[in-house]
């Protein structure tokens, strides 16, 4: 006769959901980060760097005319890839309309990041700016 522990079939029937934090919470959170941030500025272009944060990832940065710093990275929630050729082409004195989620924290080191450019004159073509990205 077979006897089988009921502690033992307990312990293997037991369903973990540690993974459902990872999978869902966390991008949940991050996205109304992303949305409940976002905002949109005119700002003129004093000076722009590269740094470098840990010695692992590279951040595009340009600083306006009032000393804030903005990230110029890729973001998965407005899926455009091309941040470091936008970030090539702009010079000091540029006069940008810019569209920023995210507020700087100097503890965590945490900036504005840039998901959209425009110039404040593009023209209007239907209600929209002809060149929205540069």
């Amino acid at each position: 006769m077979i006897r089988f522990h009921l502690p033992m079939i307990r312990s293997t029937c037991r369903r973990d959901y540690s993974g459902l934090l990872e999978v869902v919470a966390i991008p949940s959170l991050y996205f109304g980060y992303v949305v409940t941030t976002h905002r949109e500025n005119c700002i003129t272009i004093s000076r722009k760097y590269i740094s470098n944060s840990g010695g692992i990832f590279m951040n595009y940065v340009v600083v306006d005319s009032y000393d804030n710093h903005y990230h110029m990275n890729n973001c998965i929630w407005y899926p455009k890839w091309s941040y470091i050729e936008h970030w090539n082409h702009i010079q000091a004195g540029d006069k940008l309309h810019i569209q920023c989620y995210g507020h700087r924290n100097r503890i965590v080191d945490l900036y504005p990041n840039i998901v959209n450019i425009g110039r404040p004159d593009a023209q209007k073509y239907d209600g929209k700016d002809v060149n929205i990205m540069l």
